[in-house]
């Protein structure tokens, strides 16, 4: 677990979970960026200083930060450049976890992947930091781009997809959003220039770059008619399922950015949750459903903010 840039030390003796000056987070050896939390299985109940070891510490911890909780037997091997996975693990990741191996079983694990992702953190951090206390403040990864990587996974499930395409293309698609002086009407072509220079300093295969500058330039509406692969149209899908998940931060977007009164932000919100539906892919609609008629059926924006959708 040490061969990481970063290495994630979970709290393990009484009162580390409780001590603000304990170092979760510390310098490895740098050989990879793949995080691990071993003994999984053996560690997944327990309780310390009064806290759940998972749910209540290392979900905390993994807020833009993915890591890989694996079962005794499990393993990861790192060579010629290429991370696999096998035996039973989860990907612990923004508060969720998720079966990503089972037993028997092996995945690739794309390193560029886990970087593109500390590059929009970083971003969206330093852009947080310059906004504070003005009406742009805003974390784009924390509020938007964490949703849509979570359903570019679970849409292309057992589909004939270049996944780690579409897992790059989750989490720089809004990337241009964390720059104050690019034309935010124009993000998605910003987005794909500044996804294109990335890719090439990582020596990213020239196919797969154009198919994520595709996959990014063409996920604005504008565009809709332009899509020809079935990751253009999952990223899409998935852009507009993150924003049911995220529909609180539409109220800050609404009222600090907009400047609209609260009946306003309501019709802002239901209006933009509505294109968004109608936009969804009809098998995909299930997904939403519910918390789409409940926000459809509030009648003030205090409904929306208090409530718990499921």
């Amino acid at each position: 677990m040490n061969c990481a840039d970063m290495v994630y030390a979970s709290p393990e003796l009484d009162g580390e979970a409780l001590d603000p000056a304990f170092k979760r987070w510390i310098p490895g050896l740098g050989l990879t960026r793949v995080n691990i939390f071993p003994h999984f299985e053996l560690l997944k109940d327990d309780i310390l200083d009064g806290l759940r070891v998972i749910e209540d510490i290392t979900y905390a911890d993994s807020m833009g930060q993915e890591i890989l909780a694996l079962n005794d037997g499990s393993y990861i091997v790192i060579e010629d450049g290429r991370t696999e996975l096998f035996g039973e693990a989860y990907r612990i990741l923004d508060g969720e976890k998720e079966l990503i191996c089972r037993d028997g079983e092996h995945r690739i694990i794309s390193e560029l992947v886990l970087k593109m992702r500390q590059e929009i953190v970083d971003r969206s951090r330093r852009f947080e930091e310059q906004t504070k206390g003005s009406k742009d403040e805003y974390n784009i990864y924390r509020e938007h781009i964490r949703y849509v990587y979570k359903y570019v996974n679970k849409l292309s499930e057992g589909k004939a997809v270049d996944r780690e395409v579409l897992e790059i293309s989750a989490l720089l698609h809004d990337i241009a959003m964390t720059d104050r002086t690019l034309d935010r009407s124009r993000h998605n072509e910003y987005s794909a220039e500044i996804a294109e220079q990335l890719l090439r300093e990582n020596a990213y295969p020239e196919e797969k770059i154009q198919l994520v500058k595709k996959c990014i330039f063409n996920h604005s509406s504008r565009r809709a008619g332009y899509r020809t692969t079935e990751e253009e149209q999952i990223l899409v899908d998935a852009d507009g399922l993150s924003h049911f998940d995220a529909y609180k931060s539409l109220y800050s977007l609404a009222h600090k950015v907009m400047g609209l009164n609260d009946e306003e932000s309501l019709k802002f919100i239901q209006d933009k949750l509505t294109k968004d539906h109608n936009e969804l892919s009809d098998e995909l609609k299930y997904l939403v459903s519910d918390k789409y008629s409940n926000i459809m059926k509030a009648g003030s924006i205090r409904e929306i903010m208090e409530a718990k959708f499921p």
